[in-house]
């Protein structure tokens, strides 16, 4: 049986480390060759994987879990495997996560100069860093990839502030002169009135009023 273990450090609160490691069928998007992983009950899951160019399934139980701190389980078949994620605040936005297994790493993995324990500790370096970049890339809670998220977030962003624009400028609320004036004043075209936004009022009359304020205080362009 061979045991190895590594740590990372994660930019997020404690919290949202653990509430992302527990939700299990998000694994595969940080976990090598995983395919699926179904939770079939409190304590029970079941993986699908791609490993060795070979599809393995296994089932597992969860042996233990405390908020916040740690969640341990066994493999009940497939592959030999225990493992044990436990967290530990090293600050209000950063946790250290820590992964032990023991496992029989000829079961799972071929490497070609026959060191498995030394590609499996490798393979579980570079899961736990994917899952840092994962959870560090997304908000808590949404399934996208960490990519796609970046993207989405900075979409969301610019809408966010192009509809807080407008809100300022919905209901009912009306331009004033002085507004028009400093609204218009780069801008001889936004001088027209048929330029001045459709909230400046409801009929002719209004638009006509407002033509000669405008005038009244806005010298024709040369």
């Amino acid at each position: 049986m061979t045991r190895i273990q590594q740590s990372i450090e994660v930019g997020v609160p404690l919290h949202a480390a653990y509430h992302q490691l527990t939700r299990f069928e998000d694994y595969p998007r940080f976990v090598q060759d995983v395919d699926t992983v179904r939770q079939l009950d409190d304590t029970h899951l079941h993986w699908s994987s791609k490993l060795s160019y070979q599809t393995m399934e296994w089932d597992a139980e969860i042996t233990e879990q405390q908020p916040d701190r740690c969640i341990a389980w066994r493999n009940t078949s497939g592959p030999t495997n225990a493992g044990r994620l436990e967290l530990q605040a090293v600050g209000a936005d950063k946790a250290r996560v820590t992964l032990t297994m023991e496992c029989e790493p000829n079961e799972i993995l071929v490497a070609p100069d026959g060191d498995t324990e030394a590609v499996m500790t490798h393979r579980l370096e570079q899961d736990l860093a994917c899952f840092k970049a994962y959870v560090e890339g997304r908000e808590v809670g949404n399934g996208a990839p960490a990519a796609a998220l970046g993207e989405a977030a900075r979409s969301t962003q610019s809408e966010a502030s192009l509809s807080q624009a407008s809100a300022e400028r919905s209901g009912d609320e009306r331009f004033s002169v002085a507004e028009e004036q400093n609204f218009d004043a780069q801008s001889d075209q936004a001088r027209r009135v048929g330029q001045a936004p459709d909230g400046l009022g409801q009929d002719a009359a209004n638009k006509d009023g407002i033509r000669q304020a405008i005038e009244r205080n806005i010298p024709p362009s040369e």
